[in-house]
């Protein structure tokens, strides 16, 4: 019998031929994404938000009572103390309650004197995963979308607070809303409806009192917010309605078409006049975003690259690095370098070999076809640093992940959502946690990586690994077990199907799965099962029985309440036979 490891390493892979495609790279990968560190890890939940107490943070408690019998789910109940909670759970001997009030310890209710309460206690009670999993399902009820009619326009964090932008329900105007513990509550109304904000916090003073929130919708515009007074910036501009914004250089920047104008050094509210400082760039073309990158601004247009060199009207430097490329507007984003997406791709600005230039190269080679073919449904983009990775969304709900170690692509894998995202920003928590929001179509905002959920629908997610030949694609072989290393903090069911020959051998009816990559399909009934119950790194065995020159293996994950869990390798066991004829 022969054996080989094969570690699970690098992302999708959609090109490669498939005697020179790495065993380890995924031809289909769905809800995983590329972990710094090794393997493919399922992605994390997203979860609606309004300021009230979130579905994955929130609290259950367990009542200890002799008779739970006069408890009814889903009522509110009050003790005699005056303590309240919401009836989430009922089990012989005990009543699970959420939103609690006061206290129920040794306390009355509907006549039951409680002797005991337990807090989000795992170990000492049998029913914990089903309470967790109520809880979440009531507190997500008590969120709501933010006010108003149509997708969500715009959000943005700012020193810790989030806002969001939405039209009021007959559409004749705009709010500017605020999480808070009761909910949205509105801070700017009348504004002109419809749009698409983009934001940056910039402060243009030497005191900490003066980061300011800056935005732009190309409807309105552009305005200041100190966290309390709204400021319109008056630019002088016939239709002053900028699209894009910038701070650089002291400077505020502000996008209408083809002009890029700028604010006099250090103070955007005053008179935008060539005599206190304050100019004008012309691009010739329709400007798609501005993003500082390696101490210059990067003006990027729908066909055009520009670097802008200099610190201030005195000396600007505009240096056009590219005649026939350009990005699409909300793809643009700096981590190891700026990235973005255009008529070829997802590319990088790169700074060459001499300070100060620049030029500009793909890197989605690996999975151009998912890109070309998706790259006109952009919806946004997003960095989140904590995992070094550069998001692309689509406005079918799906999106691809890249991950970056500096400046190297790690790799890419694809996730859907299921929920059509409008709008994105990476912020700091009041804390100074790094927080991930987006807007959607249906008017909720929704943090992303939080909780195990799509905001209460399970997280479908598989890896498809290719068909490989273990060191001879003419020989026909015996295949046995194949054993997974994986890494996962609870238990977690996956299911995994091997299958041959580039899926010719026979299958069942289809499963009820989307795979994206080639090769068979099957019905869920016929996979294999296997539940890890270790919190560390584990091996799980799965038999498998086929021949055939090669074989591909599926794993598959379908789950709201496991948290995300890393698969590193796999390893085969097989019989060499015959050449293939």
């Amino acid at each position: 019998m022969s054996m080989k490891h094969i570690p699970i390493q690098g992302g999708l892979d959609l090109v490669t031929g498939s005697l020179q495609r790495n065993p380890g790279a995924p031809i289909g990968c769905l809800n995983y994404e590329v972990p710094l560190q090794h393997g493919l890890k399922s992605i994390d939940g997203f979860e609606r938000l309004d300021g009230k107490t979130s579905p994955t943070d929130g609290d259950f408690h367990v009542l200890k009572v002799v008779d739970s019998s006069g408890f009814t789910l889903g009522s509110l109940i009050t003790g005699n103390s005056g303590a309240t909670g919401v009836v989430i759970g009922i089990n012989p001997f005990e009543v699970a309650v959420a939103n609690m009030t006061g206290s129920f310890e040794g306390d009355t209710v509907q006549g039951q004197t409680v002797q005991s309460v337990l807090r989000n206690d795992a170990e000492v009670d049998a029913n914990y995963h089903a309470y967790k999993l109520a809880k979440a399902d009531y507190l997500r009820t008590l969120i709501g979308a933010v006010p108003g009619s149509g997708s969500v326009l715009g959000v943005w964090i700012y020193n810790g607070r989030y806002f969001a932008f939405r039209n009021i329900e007959d559409g004749a105007s705009a709010t500017m809303w605020e999480s808070s513990p009761v909910g949205w509550v509105a801070r700017k109304t009348g504004l002109t409806p419809g749009g698409k904000y983009s934001f940056v916090n910039a402060n243009f003073t030497g005191s900490t009192e003066t980061l300011f929130m800056y935005g732009v919708s190309g409807v309105h515009k552009a305005f200041q917010f100190d966290g309390t007074t709204w400021t319109d910036i008056s630019t002088g501009m016939t239709d002053d309605k900028p699209s894009h914004i910038a701070a650089h250089k002291q400077h505020l920047f502000l996008s209408f078409n083809g002009s890029v104008q700028h604010s006099p050094i250090g103070d955007p509210l005053a008179e935008w006049s060539p005599v206190l400082g304050a100019g004008e760039i012309a691009t010739g073309d329709s400007v798609s975003g501005m993003v500082v990158e390696a101490g210059s601004l990067a003006i990027l247009t729908r066909n055009k690259t520009f670097i802008l060199y200099g610190s201030s009207a005195a000396d600007w430097q505009l240096s056009e690095v590219s005649t026939s490329a350009g990005a699409l507007a909300g793809t643009l984003q700096s981590i190891g370098r700026l990235r973005y997406l255009d008529d070829r791709g997802l590319t990088q600005l790169a700074a060459v070999q001499h300070y100060g230039n620049f030029s500009t190269n793909g890197f989605d080679r690996l999975i151009a076809p998912l890109i070309q073919k998706r790259k006109g449904i952009t919806a946004g983009s997003i960095v989140v640093r904590k995992k070094s990775q550069y998001r692309l969304y689509f406005s079918d709900g799906t999106g691809v992940f890249c991950t970056l170690d500096g400046q190297n692509v790690l790799g890419f894998t694809e996730v859907d959502y299921g929920v059509s995202l409008t709008c994105f920003c990476s912020g700091e928590a009041s804390g100074g946690e790094e927080v991930l929001l987006a807007g959607s179509e249906d008017g909720f905002i929704y943090q992303l990586d939080k909780g195990t959920s799509l905001d209460g629908r399970e997280i479908q997610a598989h890896i498809k690994l290719p068909y490989h030949h273990y060191g001879n694609s003419r020989m026909r072989k015996r295949f046995r077990r194949v054993s997974i290393e994986a890494e996962c903090p609870e238990p977690v069911s996956l299911l995994t199907r091997a299958d041959f020959d580039y899926g010719n051998s026979n299958v069942d009816e289809p499963l009820d799965v989307d795979i994206l990559a080639g090769g068979g399909s099957w019905n869920i009934d016929d996979w294999n099962e296997f539940v890890w119950s270790q919190a560390v790194a584990t091996e799980a065995i799965a038999n498998v029985d086929g021949t055939g020159v090669n074989m591909g293996l599926i794993i598959y994950s379908n789950s709201k309440t496991a948290p995300p869990h890393i698969i590193n390798s796999i390893q085969t066991q097989f019989d060499p036979r015959r050449l293939q004829r």
